[in-house]
């Protein structure tokens, strides 16, 4: 990339921190559009001030910060684009390690290719090229297939499974829980009457 090799790196540096920032509330809009619906621009521009009190809390400046949505975008792309992003070998052999089941279970396996391919979908054609992630026909046909069993089933998993511990604790403390619906309620009674495997 656009550094030399031995170059000094430190992760607590405001630009280190806003790229860490930018793909994380990127990927959020991304992915939420895919399996929810399209927002607005006027959604996407609050989302995005609010994140900002995130940033705030990782020493992320307004100074550093762009100001608007469009801008977050447009720096995005310019850093997607840049010789800034490399793959090195070791992320290549990171991103080798968080798809390989610990142990070799078939199950465990197809659902980890089914994750690569849908990483792959998701990343720019260069950082995935880079990361030598396939993303021919059969990748693209597995990922158009995806998202319509994706959106179904977001619709159809109970809210006490759908959603975070966090997010439900946070709820609870506006005022607002998280109160499962009586179908809720009798598809966790079901699954908590499940007989569990125990080890031998």
């Amino acid at each position: 990339g656009a550094f030399a090799k031995g170059s000094a790196y430190q992760a607590n540096t405001e630009h280190a921190l806003l790229w860490v920032h930018a793909t994380l509330w990127e990927s959020s809009i991304k992915t939420y559009e895919l399996v929810f619906r399209p927002l607005s621009a006027e959604v996407k521009e609050r989302y995005y001030q609010e994140t900002k009190l995130f940033a705030y809390l990782f020493g992320i400046s307004d100074e550093v910060l762009p100001p608007t949505w469009p801008e977050f975008l447009a720096y995005n792309q310019r850093m997607w684009a840049s010789d800034e992003i490399y793959v090195t070998g070791a992320a290549r052999e990171m991103a080798g390690f968080l798809f390989t089941p610990e142990r070799p279970a078939p199950a465990m396996d197809r659902a980890l290719r089914w994750y690569r391919v849908m990483t792959a979908a998701l990343l720019p054609p260069r950082v995935r090229e880079m990361y030598g992630f396939r993303y021919g026909p059969q990748e693209r046909a597995i990922f158009e297939a995806s998202l319509p069993l994706l959106r179904a089933g977001v619709r159809l998993l109970p809210r006490q499974y759908r959603y975070i511990a966090a997010y439900q604790k946070a709820r609870a403390r506006i005022g607002d829980p998280v109160v499962p619906n009586l179908a809720e309620r009798l598809i966790a009674l079901a699954v908590n009457r499940q007989p569990r495997r125990t080890a031998a």
